[in-house]
């Protein structure tokens, strides 16, 4: 489960509107809500790869993806923060930090940073690169070792 409790009134309500609706379809029942948000192929890069993903394989993973959370007593993410920077009047970049929540996650449990690059479609703001700052599988680990 992703919530958010960060402010989302310094933000343009567009970008506002996109991480609400981000937040929504962020679980496995929600995935098929995705495909709205991304478009059909988007960048996917992490600290290991980078690779250009059709957003049906997305929505594909999004249940091991929820399964790998939930192995390592992850309940769901809040959204601490989120910026925007307009690169034009089609693109901007939203960066965001989330936290962790876990029975035994602690301040010093480091937050994951991801940044969007959404592009303006036709009125829709989609993901046109998805950015993960955080070697998830690296943090779940000392999570769950907590």
């Amino acid at each position: 489960m992703v919530s958010i409790t960060a402010t989302l009134d310094a933000l343009s309500p567009r970008v506002a509107d996109f991480l609400r609706a981000y937040q929504a379809a962020s679980t496995a029942s929600g995935a098929d809500r995705l495909t709205d948000l991304f478009l059909p192929t988007f960048l996917n890069v992490d600290p290991n790869n980078a690779t250009a993903v059709p957003t049906g394989v997305l929505v594909r993973a999004l249940p091991a993806r929820e399964r790998l959370f939930t192995d390592a007593g992850v309940t769901g993410l809040t959204l601490e923060s989120a910026t925007e920077t307009w690169l034009d009047d089609q693109h901007v970049v939203v960066h965001t930090t989330w936290r962790l929540l876990h029975p035994r996650a602690t301040d010093a449990t480091p937050p994951t940073r991801s940044t969007f690059l959404l592009v303006d479609d036709g009125g829709a703001l989609r993901v046109a690169a998805y950015i993960n700052l955080t070697d998830l599988p690296a943090l779940l680990a000392q999570v769950a070792a907590q």
